[in-house]
């Protein structure tokens, strides 16, 4: 009998290709974690540095983000939500992530984080539009963290909020009537998740977990049952969270890997596309759709070689749906759509495969990473 396995109740291209011991491994090896001090209940900002404030206006404006204000050294961009930004650019030399901003629900819970977190500053006033006060902390990798309560919320910009009608065989909801869009950027509603890349991936896991509550949606593994990414949601008890929003990878270097702004439904990212393709802006990947999370997806490169995406139609979870467990292979990424550009595991200077433990580690990630689960990748 082989030994490896055709069928499976999740199914994903390429799956079919590990055995009967390498899946009994999925979800075997757990992280023990500290009980949260706080529980976040949105994300509040992204935050970059850049020499040119300008240049990155340009960029989110043809994006489909909305300038709130630009001054000589800070650059505050917003959805068509309540909020007054939820992108921050600092003028800088060096063009980087500096990290993001998450909100509680009452001011006790910047108090708690105040006292007890790690390296935690005392409370603080925000200076920034809409004001409010923060406790910034920074995590493993030295990425800022800021918690944030009070926060002034601005008037909604008008926006498309429900899917344009569709007409099925059965059901025809549009009589008479085309179907057109404005040529336009995209309507961003608000900012979604950030999926970020760090050196311990045990260790960040525990440092978010225990600073902001978050809980696992899905772990990615690797083929000995290691887990090495997690899309992790925020604990909102019976009110439905975010599929993701905060995905933590394991890996060579810290680093962001891209930040993602919720638009209402595919046409709103197909006709963004068209808008930002005219604009000569570099497409990443899209359009298409996730497999964990579900999400369509389409993924845009700012002039810093930042990943940004848009995307719509994403998973929602209560606190009490459990952790998926999937392998981390490219076969996961997505149900449909273009495929994943091509870019084979980079290689590791010996420097960063020092311990052996974490050499041991990143032979196995670069494994993964190689394993072109559709053939048409091969």
């Amino acid at each position: 009998m082989s030994d490896t396995v055709t069928e499976t109740p999740f199914y994903y291209p390429g799956l079919e290709q590990y055995t009967e011991e390498e899946l009994s491994k999925l979800g075997s090896v757990a992280i023990a974690c500290e009980a949260p001090l706080v529980k976040a209940d949105r994300i509040a900002y992204v935050l970059f540095e850049r020499p040119d404030l300008d240049q990155q206006e340009t960029f989110l404006l043809d994006f489909g983000l909305v300038t709130y204000e630009n001054t000589d050294n800070a650059l505050f961009m917003r959805g068509c939500d309540d909020q007054p930004y939820c992108f921050v650019a600092l003028k800088g030399d060096t063009p980087r992530y500096l990290g993001c901003g998450f909100f509680v629900d009452s001011r006790e819970e910047l108090q708690t984080l105040a006292e007890a977190g790690e390296n935690a500053s005392p409370i603080e006033p925000l200076s920034w539009p809409g004001g409010g006060e923060r406790v910034r902390m920074h995590d493993p990798d030295g990425f800022i963290v800021d918690v944030i309560y009070g926060r002034n919320t601005v008037e909604p910009l008008a926006h498309r909020e429900e899917p344009l009608p569709v007409n099925t065989p059965n059901n025809k909801a549009r009589i008479n009537q085309g179907q057109r869009r404005e040529f336009a950027p995209s309507k961003v509603v608000r900012l979604g998740h950030v999926a970020m890349m760090a050196t311990d991936y045990a260790r960040s896991i525990k440092w978010y977990t225990k600073h902001l509550g978050i809980l696992l949606s899905d772990n990615l593994c690797l083929h000995d049952g290691t887990p090495t990414l997690s899309f992790t949601r925020l604990d909102r008890g019976d009110k439905p969270a975010d599929h993701h929003t905060l995905a933590i990878a394991g890996g060579p270097l810290p680093m962001v890997m891209h930040v993602a702004f919720e638009t209402v439904d595919i046409d709103e990212i197909g006709q963004g596309q068209q808008y930002l393709k005219t604009k000569g802006w570099d497409h990443h990947w899209g359009i298409g759709r996730h497999i964990l999370g579900s999400q369509v997806f389409d993924y845009w490169r700012d002039p810093y070689g930042t990943e940004f995406e848009h995307y719509a139609d994403g998973d929602v979870f209560t606190a009490d749906q459990p952790a998926g467990h999937a392998f981390f292979d490219q076969g996961g990424l997505w149900q449909w759509g273009d495929d994943y550009p091509v870019a084979q595991p980079p290689e590791l200077p010996e420097e960063m495969l020092q311990p052996e433990p974490r050499k041991d580690y990143l032979m196995k990630w670069q494994k993964a990473l190689g394993r072109f689960a559709r053939p048409w990748l091969k």
